[in-house]
C-alpha cells in the first residue's frame, strides 16, 4: 500500500480533537462548548467515511484495518458517547475487508492450482521424459495439490476435481494434434515441390532424393509423385493429340471428361464449365479443319488444362486429407497399446460378484462363506478384466482394419469360430441351463432369479417352457 493510504489512516483515526482532551478543556474560553462539539462530529464522521471509502475502494488492507481498529478503540474508550456510532461504521468496513481478503485469497488458491496444472501439462507434453519420470513428477504435484487443498479448506476447489487426469488427456489431444500439424506442413511443402516439376526425369529425381531424407513420409511422397507423373504423360498426349489433329480440341475434353466419373458434384461441375467454353471456343473460331483466331485456340487449350489441373488439385487434396486420418489411426493406435486395456472399477467388481454369487450359489455375495467368497471375487475380477480386454482388442482391430482400407491392403479375415458366450445374460434360459449342469435344482434358480429382479412369469417361462 502506498504511503499515501497509511498516512490517511492515521489521519482519519487521530482526528486534531483526541490529541489532547485535557488540553482541549483548558480551552474552553477560547470557544463555545457548541461549536468544539460540532467540530469533532465532523472529524470523527470525516474520518470514518473515508475508511469506507477506502474500504470500498480496495485500498484498506487487513494490516491497515486493524490499525484503525487500534485507534478507533482507544477512541471509543475515552467517548462512550461516540462508541456505538464507531462500531458500526467499523463493522461495516471490516465485513468489507473480510470478504475483499476472502476473495484474493480464493483468487491467490486458485491461481496456485492452474499453476500445477500448467506444469503438469508442460511434464506431459514433454516428449524427453520417460512415462516413469511423468508419472512420479505428477504424484509430486498432487501431494502439493493436497497441501493446498488442506491448507485452504474454505475455498471452493471442485472445479479442479480431477484436473490431472485430464491434463493427461489434453496432453495427449495437444501432442496429437501437433504431429498432425507437422505432418500436414511436411505434406504440403513435399507437394509444392513434386507439384512445382514439369518434366519426369526431374521428377523422378525429386522422388528419389525426397524419399531419402530422414523420417520421410514415402506413402504421401509416393502418392504425390504419382498423380504428377500421370498429369506430365496426360499433357504430353493432349499435347500431340492437338498438334496431330490440326488442333482440333474435342479428344482432349473427351479424356479430361472421362476422369470425372464418381468425383463430387461441386468439382465435376467447375471442370465442366471450362470444358464446355472450350467446345464453345471451338465451334466459334474452327471451320474447314483449322481455326480462324490463333489466341482463341491457345485459350481454349489452357481452357482444358486448367480443368485437368483442377482434377490433379482434387486428387491432391484427397491424399492430404487421407494422409492426415492416417497419421490420427497411427497415434490413436498407439495411444491403445500405451494404455493397455485397462483395470476394472472396484464398483462393477463389486456387482458382478453378487450377480455371479446368485448365479451360482443362490445366495447374495455377503451371505457366502469365506472360500466361497474368494472364488467369486476372483472370478468378477477375471470377468470385468476379459471385458476390458475384449472392449480394448475391438477398438485396436478396428482401427487397424481402418487403416489398412485407407493404404489399399488385403484385409485377411479370420475365420469364425463358434464359441460359447463368456457372458451371460443372467436372466436368460441359458443361464438356466448353465445353472442346472452346476447342480443346482429349480426352487434354487427360481430363488436366484427373484434376486436378480425377474417376475413371476419370466420365471415361469425360463423353467417351464
Amino acid at each position: 500500500m502506498a504511503r499515501f493510504g497509511r498516512d490517511f489512516v492515521r489521519a482519519a483515526t487521530q482526528p486534531a480533537y483526541t490529541q489532547g482532551l485535557f488540553t482541549a478543556a483548558q480551552q474552553v474560553g477560547s470557544a463555545p462548548a457548541r461549536r468544539r462539539e460540532q467540530e469533532k462530529q465532523a472529524s470523527l464522521q470525516s474520518g470514518l467515511l473515508g475508511l469506507e471509502q477506502m474500504a470500498l475502494s480496495g485500498e484498506l488492507t487487513p494490516e491497515m484495518y486493524q490499525e484503525a481498529l487500534g485507534s478507533y478503540t482507544e477512541l471509543m474508550r475515552q467517548n462512550p458517547q461516540q462508541a456505538e456510532e464507531i462500531r458500526s461504521s467499523l463493522s461495516k468496513v471490516g465485513a468489507v475487508v473480510g470478504q475483499q481478503k476472502k476473495t484474493r485469497t480464493e483468487i491467490d488458491v486458485k491461481t496456485q492450482m492452474n499453476n500445477l496444472k500448467t506444469a503438469a501439462l508442460a511434464v506431459q507434453r514433454n516428449r524427453q521424459l520417460s512415462t516413469e519420470d511423468k508419472q512420479k513428477t505428477l504424484a509430486k504435484l498432487k501431494e502439493e495439490q493436497n497441501r493446498i487443498q488442506e491448507a485452504n479448506p474454505n475455498v471452493d476447489l471442485t472445479s479442479f476435481e480431477g484436473m490431472f487426469e485430464d491434463v493427461i488427456v489434453e496432453a495427449r489431444q495437444l501432442n496429437k494434434q501437433e504431429d498432425l500439424d507437422v505432418r500436414d506442413a511436411n505434406n504440403r511443402r513435399v507437394s509444392q515441390q513434386i507439384f512445382a516439376v514439369k518434366d519426369l526425369e526431374n521428377l523422378e529425381t525429386l522422388t528419389e532424393n525426397l524419399l531419402k531424407a530422414p523420417e520421410a513420409d514415402a506413402e504421401a511422397i509416393k502418392k504425390y509423385s504419382t498423380i504428377q507423373q500421370n498429369s506430365i504423360l496426360d499433357k504430353q498426349e493432349r499435347d500431340r493429340i492437338a498438334a496431330e489433329n490440326a488442333y482440333d480440341m474435342t479428344g482432349n475434353v473427351k479424356s479430361v471428361r472421362d476422369r470425372l466419373e464418381d468425383f463430387p458434384d461441386e468439382i465435376s461441375e467447375m471442370v465442366e464449365q471450362k470444358l464446355s467454353r472450350a467446345e464453345a471456343a471451338q465451334q466459334q473460331y474452327r471451320s474447314g479443319g483449322s481455326w480462324t483466331n490463333t489466341k482463341a485456340r491457345n485459350d481454349a487449350a489452357k481452357l482444358i488444362d486448367d480443368a485437368a489441373n483442377d482434377i490433379d488439385s482434387y486428387l491432391r487434396t484427397q491424399v492430404a486429407i487421407e494422409q492426415r486420418t492416417i497419421a490420427s489411426l497411427e497415434s490413436e493406435i498407439s495411444d491403445l497399446m500405451a494404455d493397455g486395456p485397462g483395470t476394472p472399477n472396484r464398483n462393477d467388481i463389486i456387482a458382478t460378484q453378487n450377480t455371479l454369487a446368485i448365479q451360482k450359489y443362490g445366495k447374495e455375495f455377503d451371505e457366502l462363506n469365506k472360500t466361497q467368497k474368494q472364488e467369486i471375487q476372483r472370478s468378477a475380477a477375471q470377468e470385468e478384466q476379459e471385458k476390458l480386454n475384449d472392449v480394448h482388442s475391438s477398438a485396436l482391430t478396428a482401427r487397424r482394419r481402418q487403416l489398412s482400407v485407407l493404404r489399399g491392403e488385403e484385409i485377411t479375415e479370420e475365420e469364425a469360430v463358434e464359441e460359447k458366450p463368456t457372458f451371460l445374460n443372467p436372466i436368460s434360459q441359458e443361464a438356466v441351463d448353465a445353472a442346472r449342469e452346476r447342480g443346482q435344482s429349480d426352487a434354487q434358480i427360481s430363488r436366484s432369479l427373484q434376486r436378480l429382479g425377474a417376475d413371476k412369469g419370466t420365471i415361469i417361462n425360463l423353467l417351464f417352457d
